[in-house]
């Protein structure tokens, strides 16, 4: 312990001037950060009176902007969405299909009926009756789920089919007929 108070005491003038040195290198980095911050608070002090807004004020202005075009957003992807509804419920949806022989001679189911209709139960009822010389192809069209003109009762299969009764719309099911 002697040693090291004999230590400080032949060193006493070196170790004071080290501090004088330390604290005159720390009184110019506080006065060098003084000015810094000065520099800033000038600055910002300048921008809240050229936009008339304080930093904190900015700062909310800003977020409310940002929510207010979050919001507009929102109401135009609302309003697509809305849209694409509309067309889809215009599109072909709900499909029913039944195959049957049409005439006694021929096999194989060859003749079918086919449903095709959008959202509203409007669409097309579509029949080919396939036979050994010669098909022929039929068409009536379906205003809200019934047929402008007299349905067959493959074409009423089909439309059954085609309605969502079953819970099963736009998926295609099949039937045969005998």
């Amino acid at each position: 312990m002697y040693s090291f108070l004999n230590l400080l005491k032949a060193f006493e003038y070196q170790i004071v001037l080290g501090q004088f040195i330390l604290w005159l290198i720390l009184l110019i980095y506080v006065i060098w950060l003084s000015r810094k911050l000065g520099a800033v608070m000038r600055h910002q002090k300048k921008t809240s009176t050229e936009t008339g807004r304080t930093a904190e004020g900015g700062l909310m202005a800003e977020s409310s902007e940002v929510i207010s075009d979050l919001r507009a957003k929102i109401e135009k992807l609302t309003e697509q969405q809305k849209e694409q509804a509309l067309s889809l419920s215009n599109c072909i949806q709900k499909i029913g299909l039944v195959r049957f022989n049409a005439f006694d001679d021929v096999g194989g189911e060859q003749s079918f009926s086919l449903v095709l209709l959008n959202g509203n139960g409007d669409g097309v009822a579509v029949s080919s009756l396939y036979g050994r010389q010669d098909s022929r192809l039929y068409a009536k069209g379906i205003v809200n789920g019934e047929g402008e003109r007299p349905l067959s009762d493959e074409e009423q299969r089909a439309l059954q089919q085609a309605l969502p009764i079953s819970g099963f719309a736009g998926s295609v099911r099949t039937s045969t007929g005998m």
